[in-house]
């Protein structure tokens, strides 16, 4: 299953969660809600429609989406776009923090103008 940010074709869109079927994009808070009420399970916790809240709790809702996933089928066009209709923004749009890795391969290290491989690659915060 491939995750994606995105938004509609609009100035007042906003970004939503999806996943990639085919050339769709199924948006999953559209397509979990309506699940979840024609199966009366008006508790049950659903799949945010904010990128940012649904990377908050990523491990149960990748879940989730798994599951919705394989229950829908390639007809459920009432909660996908066509991939040209819509917008993929980054992965996640606002980081909690950033973390980079230097001298992580030998090429790098030669660009440097180093001549021995670190043990362990730097890690940038």
């Amino acid at each position: 299953m491939k995750l994606v940010n995105y938004r509609l074709q609009s100035p007042f869109a906003r970004n939503r969660m999806g996943a990639v079927q085919g050339d769709k994009i199924i948006d999953l808070h559209m397509a979990h809600t309506e699940i979840l009420q024609k199966e009366k399970k008006y508790r049950s916790i659903t799949i945010p429609a904010n990128p940012n809240d649904f990377y908050q709790n990523a491990k149960t809702y990748i879940e989730i989406a798994e599951t919705l996933m394989r229950q829908l089928s390639d007809g459920y066009s009432e909660y996908s776009f066509d991939r040209k209709d819509v917008v993929l923004e980054k992965p996640v749009s606002h980081p909690s923090k950033i973390i980079c890795i230097g001298t992580n391969y030998a090429d790098h290290v030669a660009e440097m103008g180093g001549s021995e491989i670190p043990e362990y690659p730097r890690v940038i915060l």
